[in-house]
Formats: C-alpha cells, sequence, structure tokens
C-alpha cells in the first residue's frame, strides 16, 4: 500500500486534478440522478385480478378464486407464497416469489400459466379474463389528477379519459397504469320491463337476440351476428374493389327502429306491422354499474390515480405527467385538469432541498470550527478538500450503480459526511505534525515518507474501526421487516461514503499534503491548547474522575434505555394526507358517496387545507382492493400552515362521527402496513383449512384454552365481516312443474339485474358496449327482485318468487386465503408477563387440541417472530465475536481486546440520553446514529491503545500515569478537533431538520451529538486509565498486526513520534 500513498504524493499535480474533475463530474450527475422519498421495499410480487361484476364474495371464491389458485397458479417456479382476496365483483391473488427473484422471471412464469386459465382452470364465462397488474413501485402513486367540467357530461368526461387521457399518460416514461375513479363508460343500454314484454307477449330472448342481431358483431355465441363474415372484393377487368360495410347503427335513436324479432328469427309482425325495438324497451345512453366513484369539494368529477414503476425517478415521472397534461390542454377546450390533490414529487423535491441546503450550513460551520481551532487555513483546505472528494466519490458510485437517491441514502451520506470529517480532521492533525520540524530532528527522513508513514498509521487504526463497524452492521443486512427494509438502504450508502474516505485518505490527501502542509505551522489554537492541559491533568490525578465519568456514562445508557420508546417506522411529514374511511359492510354507493362528500366538505374548510378529493371503492385495475364501502380521502396541505397543526384538525373532523370509522395518516404510511404487514398483536394462531363452521368451532376452542393463560390479554377471535347479501334459492318441485330449470332462474335475473353485452359500437376509434339491462326500478328493492318474471315454454312467464325462495342472510365481505386454504385467526397481547414464556404456554395449548385432516394451526404475531429470528441472533453473536477478534488483532492483546470490547459501546450512553432528553422516540434515524457513533468510539479506541503501545515500543517509555497523561496529550487535539467537527457537522440538522424530508435526518443528528460528547469523554478520561490497570501485562508495548507496511526503522518512528510530541 505504502507505494499508492508514494504515488499520489509524486504525481500529487495529476491527483489534485483528478479529485477536481470528479468533483465536476459528481455535481453533473446528481441533476441525473433517479430521486425517491424511500427505498424500494417490496419484495417481488405479482397480482392476478379478475374482475366479476355481480359476483358475491363466496361466488368469486367458488368460480375464480380457487380454480386458479389451486389449478393454475400455485407451485409455479420461485413462488414463496400465495395469498388471495375474493370480494363482491373481484378477485385478487398475490404471488410473493422467493428472495432474488427477477421480476421479469416471476412475471413470465405468471403469464405462461394465465394462457391456460380457461382451459386447465375452467374459469365459467362469468367475469373478464384474469389480468396481471403492472409491478408496481413500494410507494406506487405519483400523482392524482382531477377531470371536471362545466360543459360535459360524466360520460363524455369518462370518454376522453379513457381514449385520450389515459393512453397519452400511460406513454410518459416511468407510468406503469392509470386507474380512474368515477369513470362512467359510455353504453348504448336496452332497458327492459318485464311487465310490458308480459304484455306485448315477448321474451327477454327475444330482447337480447334482436339487440345482437341488429349490430355488426356480438360476443354471445348463439346469435348469427357472433359470426359476421368479412366484405370480400369485386373483382373488375382493371381493379379490385373491397367491399366495406358502414356500421348503421351509433345511437339510441337508430337502434330503436331495429324490428323485433320472433322466436325462430324472423322479423315480428302484429297485425302485419313490424315492432321495433324502441316499441317494447327503452334504448338510451347510459353507463356501466359502478364500483366506484370520485368526490371532488367543488362539484363532480373523476380522479386518476397514476402509479409508477419499480426505481422510476419519481420527479422525473411527475414532470413528464405534467408536461403531458399541458400539451393535452388545447386539445381539450372545456375540460379542466387539476394536479394539485397529491403530487409526492414536491415532498421528494422539497426534501432534498433542505437537505442540499443544511449539508452547505454545516460545511460552512465545519470550516469555521476547524479554522478557529487551528488558526491554519491549510488544514482548513486540506481537510475541505478530503471532505468534498469523499463525498464525490460516493455519489459518482451511487449514481452509476443506478441507485435511487431517496431519504434514507440521504441520511446514509450526511451520516458519512460526519465519519468523513472525522477522518479528515485526524489524517490532518497527524500529517501536519509529521510535516515540518523534521529537518532538523529526523535526519534523513524524506517529508514523503514521513507523509507516507503518518498515512499509514492512522489508516490501519481506521480502517481496524472501519471493519468492527462493518461487523456490527452485518446482522441488519439480513434483518426483515422495517429494519431491513429501512435502515440497509442507510448504512449502506453509509459505509459507501467511509470507502470513499479511505479512497481518499491513502491518494488525494498525501498529494495535498505534500503541497500544503510542510509550510503549516505547527500547533493549534488556544481552546485545543486549554483542552489539551486539562485532559492531561485529569488523567494524571488518579482513578476518581474516571470511575466518576464512567458511572454516569452507564447510568445514562441504563435510563435511557428503560425510558425510551421505540419506533422505527419511517413517518414522513408528506404535506399529502391520507384519510381511509370505512363504512359499514353492505353500504350502498350511494350513501357512501354522501358521507364522504359530507366529509370532503367539512375538511376543505379547515384552515391550511389546500385541495380535497376522494375515492370511493375501486376501479378497474387498481391497487385497492375494497368494495363500494371504503373511501379514501387525499388532502394536500398548504405549507405555510403547521403540519401537526393542520393534521390534528383533520383527524378531529374524521372521528367526530359515527357513521363510519376514519383513519389520518399518509400514503407511505399506508403502503408500509400494508407491504412489510407488521404483527398488530403479539401472538396471533392462524387456523387452516377448508370449511369455515369447523373453523370457527375450533378457533372457540382455542380461545377457551388461551384464556386460561395468565398474561393473556385482549384475546378475540378475528372473525370475517358480513355484509346482507340477497339469496336465491330455487325450488326444485314448484320450477319442476312450470317447466323452469335453476339455469332460467339465474340467467334471467343475471341480465335484468346485472346486464349482458349483446355487442359492441365501434365510432370514432372507440368501442362501445351495447347491454340490454332491466329498468332501475326492479334494482330498488328486494320485493321487485322477487318480482322478476322468468319466461317459461310451457306456462309463460313466471314470477321469480314463485319458484324461488328469496331472502336477505348473511354473508362474508371478503374472503381470505393463505397457501390456499380459509384461515381464522385467534389474537391477542402480553402483558404482566415474559412475551416468551406466554408463547410457549400458548404454544403447549394449541398442540393440545385435534384437528380434522387438512385442518392445522400456526402461531404467528411479534411475540413469535422474535423467537424466530434465530438467523439474527447467530449472525450477532457472530459479529460480536468477530469485533472482538478484530480488537485482538489489533492491541495483539486478549486483555486489551476485552477492556475495549467492554467500553466501546459505553459511548452510545450519551447518544440515547439525548434521545429521551428531546423527547424522541428511538426511531431508524437514531439507530443511525448509534452506528455512527460505536464506529467513532472504536476507531479513536483504536487510534489511542495503538499509540500507547508505539511509546512503549518506540520511544522506551514505561506504562506509568505520567506518561498515559503524555498520551492523552499527544491524542487529545485530533480528538477533540474531530469531535468538535462532527458535532459543526451535525449540529445544523438538529437544530433546522424540523421540516419536511428531515425525519430521518435529525433524530439521527441529536443521536450522533450526545454520542459525541460521550465518546470524547470515554476516550479522553475513562480509556486512559483502564489501559493503565489492564495493559501492565503488556508493559512490553507488542503492536498488533500491521496493515499495512509502514517501511520506517524502529528509531525512525520513533523520532517521528516525539515529533508529535
Amino acid at each position: 500500500m505504502k507505494w499508492f500513498v508514494d504515488a499520489s504524493t509524486r504525481f500529487r499535480g495529476m491527483v489534485i486534478v483528478g479529485a477536481i474533475l470528479a468533483v465536476m463530474f459528481a455535481a453533473t450527475q446528481l441533476g441525473n440522478a433517479k430521486v425517491d422519498a424511500l427505498p424500494e421495499f417490496k419484495p417481488t410480487v405479482v397480482e392476478v385480478q379478475t374482475e366479476a361484476l355481480g359476483l358475491s364474495a363466496e361466488e368469486v371464491e367458488q368460480f375464480i378464486t380457487v380454480p386458479l389458485e389451486q389449478d393454475l397458479l400455485n407451485g409455479i417456479a420461485f413462488l414463496e407464497d400465495i395469498e388471495s382476496a375474493s370480494l363482491p365483483g373481484l378477485s385478487s391473488v398475490v404471488m410473493t416469489f422467493e428472495p432474488g427473484t427477477e421480476l421479469l422471471d416471476a412475471r413470465q412464469v405468471v403469464a405462461e400459466r394465465l394462457t391456460q386459465a380457461v382451459g386447465v382452470a375452467g374459469l365459467p364465462a362469468v367475469a373478464n379474463t384474469p389480468q396481471m397488474l403492472q409491478p408496481l413501485s413500494s410507494t406506487n402513486r405519483v400523482a392524482l389528477i382531477r377531470l371536471s367540467s362545466s360543459q360535459l357530461s360524466p360520460i363524455d368526461i369518462s370518454v376522453l379519459s379513457r381514449w385520450v387521457i389515459s393512453p397519452r399518460l400511460l406513454g410518459v416514461e416511468g407510468v406503469a397504469n392509470v386507474s380512474s375513479w368515477g369513470q362512467r363508460d359510455r353504453q348504448l343500454q336496452v332497458l327492459v320491463d318485464p311487465a310490458q314484454l308480459q304484455e306485448e307477449g315477448i321474451t327477454l330472448n327475444q330482447v337480447i337476440a334482436t339487440t345482437g342481431n341488429a349490430l355488426e358483431v356480438s360476443p354471445l355465441s348463439f346469435l348469427e351476428a357472433s359470426s359476421p363474415g368479412t366484405g370480400g372484393f369485386i373483382d373488375t377487368a382493371n381493379q379490385r374493389l373491397q367491399v366495406f360495410h358502414e356500421q348503421a347503427i351509433k345511437t339510441p335513436v337508430q337502434l330503436k327502429q331495429v324490428p323485433m324479432e320472433d322466436v325462430e328469427g324472423n322479423a315480428l309482425l302484429v297485425n302485419g306491422s313490424t315492432v321495433t325495438l324502441g316499441e317494447v324497451t327503452n334504448v338510451v345512453e347510459g353507463h356501466q354499474p359502478l364500483i366506484g366513484d370520485a368526490i371532488c369539494s367543488d362539484g363532480p368529477c373523476q380522479l386518476l390515480v397514476i402509479e409508477k414503476f419499480p426505481g422510476a425517478n419519481t420527479v422525473a415521472v411527475a414532470d413528464g405527467i405534467a408536461e403531458a397534461v399541458d400539451a393535452m390542454r388545447p386539445g381539450l377546450s372545456g375540460l379542466e385538469l387539476d394536479s394539485s390533490i397529491y403530487r409526492p414529487a414536491d415532498y421528494v423535491d422539497s426534501a432534498f432541498s433542505g437537505i442540499t441546503s443544511v449539508t452547505v450550513i454545516a460545511l460552512l460551520l465545519v470550516m469555521l470550527a476547524i479554522f478557529a481551532l487551528t488558526l491554519s487555513w491549510r488544514r482548513l483546505v486540506l481537510v475541505m478538500a478530503a471532505v468534498t472528494g469523499s463525498m464525490a466519490i460516493a455519489i459518482i458510485v451511487l449514481v452509476l450503480r443506478g441507485e435511487t437517491l431517496n431519504i434514507m441514502v440521504a441520511a446514509g451520506l450526511v451520516l458519512g459526511l460526519a465519519i468523513i470529517a472525522d477522518d479528515a480532521v485526524v489524517d490532518a492533525d497527524k500529517l501536519a505534525a509529521r510535516a515540518r520540524g523534521g529537518e532538523t530532528n529526523n535526519g534523513d527522513i524524506s517529508v514523503a515518507r514521513r507523509l507516507s508513514a503518518a498515512i499509514i498509521e492512522t489508516r490501519t487504526a481506521m480502517l481496524y474501526g472501519t471493519l468492527v463497524l462493518v461487523a456490527v452492521a452485518a446482522p441488519v443486512f439480513l434483518a426483515e421487516g422495517v429494519i431491513g427494509a429501512f435502515l440497509s438502504p442507510l448504512l449502506m450508502s453509509y459505509l459507501l461514503a467511509v470507502g470513499a474516505s479511505l479512497v481518499v485518505a491513502l491518494a488525494l490527501t498525501p498529494a495535498l499534503s505534500a503541497v500544503l502542509l510542510t509550510k503549516a505551522p505547527r500547533g493549534h489554537g488556544k481552546a485545543i491548547t486549554w483542552v489539551q492541559g486539562a485532559m492531561a491533568r485529569l488523567s494524571s490525578k488518579g482513578m476518581l474522575a474516571p470511575v466518576a465519568v464512567l458511572s454516569v456514562l452507564a447510568l445514562l445508557a441504563a435510563g435511557s434505555i428503560a425510558f425510551s420508546r421505540t419506533s422505527l417506522v419511517p413517518e414522513l411529514r408528506e404535506r399529502d394526507v391520507l384519510v381511509q374511511v370505512e363504512a359499514d359492510p353492505g353500504t350502498s354507493l350511494t350513501r357512501m358517496n354522501e358521507l364522504t362528500t359530507s366529509m370532503v366538505h367539512r375538511i376543505t374548510r379547515l384552515e391550511g387545507v389546500r385541495s380535497v378529493g376522494a375515492t370511493v371503492g375501486r376501479a378497474e385495475h387498481s391497487d385497492h382492493v375494497g368494495d363500494v364501502n371504503t373511501a379514501e380521502i387525499w388532502v394536500n396541505l398548504d405549507s405555510t400552515v403547521g403540519y401537526d397543526k393542520s393534521v390534528a384538525a383533520i383527524r378531529a373532523v374524521a372521528t367526530e362521527g359515527s357513521d363510519v370509522a376514519a383513519t389520518v395518516l399518509n400514503h407511505t404510511s399506508d403502503r408500509i402496513n400494508e407491504i412489510l404487514r407488521r404483527p398488530t398483536k403479539d401472538i396471533v394462531v392462524r387456523l387452516y383449512g377448508e370449511d369455515p363452521a369447523i373453523l370457527a368451532e375450533k378457533a372457540v376452542e382455542i380461545e377457551r384454552l388461551m384464556s386460561r393463560v395468565d398474561g393473556v390479554d385482549d384475546l378475540v377471535v378475528e372473525h370475517s365481516p358480513e355484509q346482507p347479501t340477497v339469496q336465491v334459492k330455487v325450488d326444485l318441485g314448484p320450477a319442476q312443474s312450470v317447466g323452469i330449470k335453476p339455469g332460467d332462474v339465474r340467467r334471467t335475473a343475471a341480465v335484468l339485474m346485472n346486464g349482458i353485452t349483446v355487442g359492441n359500437l365501434f365510432d370514432e376509434q372507440k368501442v362501445f358496449d351495447v347491454v340490454v339491462w332491466g329498468e332501475p326500478e326492479l334494482r330498488s328493492s328486494v320485493e321487485n327482485f322477487s318480482r322478476i318474471p322468468v319466461d317459461s315454454a310451457a306456462f309463460g312467464a313466471v314470477e321469480l318468487g314463485t319458484v324461488a325462495t328469496v331472502e336477505v342472510v348473511p354473508n362474508p365481505t371478503v374472503i381470505r386465503h393463505e397457501s390456499v386454504s380459509n384461515y381464522l385467526d385467534v389474537s391477542a397481547n402480553v402483558v404482566a408477563r415474559d412475551a416468551g414464556e406466554v408463547l410457549a404456554v400458548v404454544d403447549t395449548a394449541v398442540a393440545s387440541v385435534s384437528f380434522p385432516l387438512e385442518y392445522h394451526a400456526e402461531i404467528l404475531g411479534a411475540a413469535s417472530e422474535g423467537s424466530n429470528q434465530l438467523v439474527i441472533v447467530l449472525t450477532s453473536i457472530g459479529a460480536a465475536l468477530f469485533v472482538f477478534l478484530l480488537l485482538q488483532a489489533a492491541f495483539n492483546s486478549w486483555r486489551l481486546a476485552f477492556v475495549a470490547f467492554m467500553l466501546i459501546p459505553v459511548a452510545l450512553s450519551g447518544a440515547l440520553a439525548a434521545v429521551l432528553v428531546t423527547g424522541r422516540t428511538l426511531s431508524i434515524g437514531s439507530m443511525a446514529g448509534l452506528f455512527l457513533v460505536y464506529g467513532l468510539a472504536a476507531r479513536h479506541t483504536v487510534l489511542l491503545f495503538r499509540h500507547y503501545q508505539a511509546m512503549g515500543r518506540l520511544d522506551g517509555m514505561g506504562l506509568s500515569r505520567s506518561n498515559v497523561a503524555r498520551g492523552v496529550k499527544d491524542r487529545i487535539p485530533g480528538l477533540a478537533i474531530a469531535s468538535i467537527a462532527v458535532v459543526a457537522a451535525m449540529l445544523p440538522f438538529a437544530l433546522l431538520g424540523g421540516s419536511t424530508g428531515f425525519e430521518i435526518v435529525q433524530p439521527m443528528a441529536v443521536a450522533t451529538i450526545g454520542g459525541v460528547i460521550s465518546t470524547f469523554l470515554l476516550v479522553a478520561v475513562v480509556l486512559p486509565e483502564a489501559y493503565l490497570r489492564f495493559a501492565r501485562t503488556d508493559q512490553d508495548g507488542t503492536l498488533g498486526e500491521e496493515l499495512f507496511d509502514v517501511e520506517l526503522t524502529d528509531l525512525e518512528q520513533a523520532a517521528l513520534l516525539r515529533v508529535e510530541a
């Protein structure tokens, strides 16, 4: 490694120019980097949705979900877990693949199976084709666009949305999906009044046949229009003429004029005149039955929810959407497009702008502190060059690897800024001491050799400390859940910055030192000189001060751990607030719209609210799986009003009524809760099986057993909610007597209640459905439904209620499967007893329950997750052992390694106390600060102990209190300046970081500042006394393993050591 340092010194001009070019390149590339709020924390997931409008949850499960799961998707390659949800009108199957599976590979194996959906799974023709949703980012929603108009009807807006706006938005780079709430697709509807048909002697099948055959193309295979044929061509002597059939029917008026067919397919004649479709039905233009809707504060609207691909640049996608909207506006006169309701790119812009500004302030403070403490502009230039160069290298590596810059990566770089500043200050102090004064005292030791030796000595100690930090961080990279998802990328960028600092220390720092420090004056400012003398005097007084300091630090650590609160989920202060609303199952769309509209209007009137929009129910192929009794209200807040005050006011409005249950959060928190699925209870016993009745019976038995366990609290069986459903059960006896089959009843009810698509219209490059449907009055009550006439060839029309029992019964709102099986949870919390003990008792109790064949139970929950982290525990033990061995290699002493191993964690006391005193929770940011403090303490511990060893081996000094005090005096300048520089770097983030984007960085800075103070006291006061007490058997002063060859004789190293003093 010496050759590398020597080369850097020899070709210092080239190295300095290269560093300048690297900084310039990093600055240019930073503007092109992908940015987002959070890293991708979503596993490899593929979702298949099947729309089945009109089917109940049980029918969706029976007809769609079970065939898809059991016969088609279960057991595909790389599959780790399969879950499903069956709810009215929708089947959603979510497949999670093994870690490391490429997303495209997962989608390919699913796509191959979906081609067999009809042939193998045997899906009946009661639903649309299963659709594999587009891959989505973890925080998938990137924009909400409101469409409204005072001139256009909702159907006209929907036509523009579907055929013009959505395709254009899907063309924006990074956009994965556009879901439309309030979409009202244009349809020609043939509305049937069964009573009128009965009077005219016309059957429902005649209406279907007439309407379908009137069109050019029909999807109904039993109609002639299902095989329209081709026009062909005419060959003349000189040319070929294609035959083209112009579509004759485009409007309701034209469709009304179509003659009715009789049962044989001929024109229906009454008194010698044809009967037209318009005479026996009501032909209108309308829209499909709604599965959701959109609510806006200023009137009717439609909301487009735009989602992005994984890894897409949030800001670039948002800008692309804005450009697309601006480009479309001139051609959409009369239509207003508003994208201010939800735009997470504003948060990202604000976060990175704020972090950049505060980082500049932090660098200025570091510069001011270093200059004030050293009174040397040369050292200042050296330190700032090292800091700038290291950050530039880290940014270049991140950008070239295609990494997305998010607040976790930014927090890691800020964390790296502290360690880089510490590195640079320590190197500068060491180099400044070695660079001058050698002409007289060091004989022929050249400047290059002195600088090379100084760099290598500090790098050896620093590298040991860095390896300790890597070992401590190793378990985090194996962790799952919140810690693995968010702390891992933070620590990765932090370690990258540390690695960049090592490169700069070996390349740029020696080159600049050869230019700047050979003429730099020795010494420090008065403040450092005073601290230097005070710490030396304190070390010469005896054990009282070290014991007192150690006791205080230990008490701080114990008290902070005992009283601190933990919250590891990142809580972003986004200006886009989400209110999730849920009414009772079975609530109608009309009622839900009323409730949501009322809440939207009340929220709109609050101070600080800029815009409000709401989505009710769901949209086709959207990320929200729910029925019409659910809604989401999106609130955009004014940045000039206090965030906490605005959220509190929204929460008060949302929770003031009893008609709905409301939760106030933001989209990011919602996605974290949904994807990472953190357990809400300590213990969850999940029962698997097919029959819900057997599951409920066994759940009651397990609930009874768990209720006898001491420490179990809040015990509940989590039954699936139910909603009223109209059940039709054909009575075979009465039906047989009038010649009606059960299938006749279902098909008639399906047409009149849900409609049947009999064909399509093609107009202006758009496709519209033609539907036969019952009049709205038929769907207004159960009584009207039971009076629906069912056609019988022998007895004419027979009321449905005379051949079937029609009653309202409870049915599940949603049926969930896991691993292709129904399940039911029995959950509980643990109080006043160790969770592990309670878990063991519950496990024994569950094992005593006998289950039928193909039924079993598993124990989940927070307590069980803690007991199942064997890999993490073993990795942590291995990391601790590795840290101990590293320290032994650094000191070549088991005793010193043990002392350092036990005392380094004491430095965390200041960080924990700072978190507690400032009233903060122990968050992801705080934990990151703990890693930084541990790394700083380990590095300075290794530096101090190796310095003592060097004094004993190279300078012939005995192990005495006066020599220990001298060692402290040698190390204090670098330690004090580095500590103050780190505090200066973190102070702006701690004081100015209360706004958007600082949710991670601010608690990290607070913990770091407290930890730096405790680290200084540990290294300056406690460790010297510990060395004096425990190093006596190591008085020979044997140094630990040298990672790099210094290539200086002991005499030369001793001379340089005296120069530092």
